[in-house]
């Protein structure tokens, strides 16, 4: 085969150099080289780094709620390697005791945001769309109260011993399609807790969860006609004291107690006032306004 010649070459007296099959050989060779390792490469950078971007691409993503400040110390450790995802789990949780529940559902919301595989961010959620002592639970939100189970159900196995309890008992609370009557769905969690409570006494969340969940089943209706407090009462305030006794500035304890005691005893509501009103930028209006209540009636005694 015969090489082309320019004019160029003709002039300078120089031709091409004739490709041989080693020279071209080589070539090849050379390029393959460079793709394998581009190839390998890319693979690694994936491998190390490809974990990284995806949580960046998470953190992306806008922020559903704010870090709030004056939200006291309490701390109520979860599954995570995340220090962000645990503080909006610990205000998710302290804003519920405070009775910010839609607030609190927020910060549950941004922790899930920030740990899509959290079962407990998922069980805080589910747990503070349901109902509580000051309102019955909306049937709009069970839908998403019933699908954040699933998804703490779906994530369990990844969480510690004593959130699978949490979440376990909470699946006692909800069904899928609102009943007319939720009672038996209230009493079944509360027991469900109880058995939590007993497994775990050292948990003071898990005792105050208790005892609310037995507010739930009788809501404002803590005492007999003549003062004398009903049977789930007795037990309500005997499981507060436990909390107390433990942990005397414990938000959820200190805030139940109040309730349950300032219809008629509001007297022995002191004492769980003072560490309330230190916290009180966690609360809301009406909490403040009930603590202040409390005190006035005291004082006029």
């Amino acid at each position: 085969m015969r090489s082309r010649v320019t004019r160029s070459m003709l002039a300078t007296g120089r031709t091409a150099p004739i490709p041989t099959a080693a020279s071209s050989i080589a070539e090849s060779n050379q390029a393959s080289g460079l793709l394998r390792w581009l190839l390998v490469t890319t693979l690694l950078f994936l491998l190390v780094f490809g974990g990284r971007l995806a949580l960046l691409a998470a953190d992306d993503s806008p922020r559903v709620a704010p870090l709030l400040e004056g939200m006291g110390e309490h701390h109520h450790p979860i599954t995570t390697d995340n220090p962000m995802v645990q503080r909006f789990f610990d205000q998710g949780l302290v804003l519920a005791y405070g009775f910010n529940h839609a607030e609190a559902a927020r910060s549950f919301r941004e922790a899930i945001r920030l740990a899509p595989d959290c079962a407990s961010c998922y069980w805080g959620l589910s747990y503070v769309l349901g109902p509580n002592i000051n309102s019955m639970m909306d049937a709009s939100d069970l839908p998403e109260a019933w699908n954040a189970l699933q998804k703490a159900l779906e994530y369990k196995d990844k969480a510690r011993p004593k959130e699978q309890a949490f979440i376990a008992a909470l699946s006692k609370r909800y069904t899928a399609e609102a009943p007319d009557d939720r009672s038996h769905l209230d009493r079944a969690y509360a027991d469900a807790m109880g058995e939590v409570a007993r497994r775990f006494p050292e948990d003071t969340d898990a005792t105050t969860l208790y005892a609310e969940a037995l507010m739930d089943t009788t809501p404002w209706d803590y005492w007999l006609e003549n003062g004398d407090p009903k049977p789930e009462t007795v037990e309500i305030l005997a499981t507060l004291d436990r909390v107390l006794a433990q942990d005397p500035n414990h938000p959820g304890a200190n805030h139940f107690y109040i309730h349950a005691v300032e219809v008629w005893h509001p007297e022995r509501g002191v004492a769980a006032a003072d560490p309330a009103l230190a916290s009180i930028t966690v609360w809301d209006l009406n909490n403040a306004a009930s603590l202040l209540a409390i005190a006035g009636v005291v004082v006029a005694l």
